[in-house]
Order: structure tokens, then sequence, then C-alpha cells
């Protein structure tokens, strides 16, 4: 399931299994696109933001594996696109908000398993 904006597709449901990697990112470079790549494959889910078409940031479902995100992810998306099988859909975004979600795709919780009869939101959020 996709969870980013998705209503201004560019290419969709592009089988991996006929589509060069390599030459979508270079048309997406030349039309400078700003937005994302949302790969689906057998029990994997990854999503490849791209600002001017150029790869910024990752986050992928790994089947079984914990979520990742940031360098390692934008590697696990680049290994999986390239097998056959998947299915890659392009989607343009509006260029500010590109950088905040591939932002987010890298961020890290600063706290974990906070109780929430023990956390005081407003002196968590000061």
């Amino acid at each position: 399931m996709n969870m980013f904006p998705s209503d201004r597709p560019v290419y969709q449901k592009l089988n991996t299994s006929f589509t060069s990697y390599d030459a979508l990112l270079e048309d997406l470079a030349s039309r400078h696109l700003d937005g994302y790549l949302h790969l689906t494959h057998a029990g994997y889910q990854g999503t490849l933001f791209v600002v001017a078409g150029t790869p910024a940031g990752a986050m992928e479902e790994p089947g079984g594996a914990p979520r990742r995100m940031g360098p390692v992810a934008v590697d696990g998306f680049s290994q999986k696109v390239r097998e056959r099988g998947g299915s890659i859909d392009v989607l343009e975004l509006d260029p500010q908000l590109v950088p905040l979600l591939a932002g987010m795709a890298d961020a890290f919780p600063m706290h974990l398993d906070l109780a929430s009869e023990w956390t005081v939101f407003g002196r968590l959020v000061e």
C-alpha cells in the first residue's frame, strides 16, 4: 500500500522485467522530475524519492524484515528494482513536498516506547 500522494502519475505499473532502471532515472533527470518511484514486488514495497530526477532518499519494507530508511534503503531499492516480476509507479509531487518526505525517510525516532501514562506531551515537544 502506498502512503504518499498519488494523484499525479507519470508512469504506472511498469514491469521490472521489461524496464531499465538506469534508463528510467535518465528520463526522470531529463524531465527534472520531483516525486517518487513506488516499487511493489512479492513481499516487498519500496519508495525512492527523486529531486530533479536524482535519488534523494528512500524507505523500504522488505518482507518479514523491519522497515529500512536512508542510504541502506536506496541501495536495497536499487537492487530490488532490477529483479524480474515487480511493478513500478512513478508519481510527480510538488517540489516543496519532496525534500520533506525524503527527509522523513532519513529520520530516526528520538524516543521509543514511551508509555502515555508517564509522558507529558507539552514537555516532550518543548
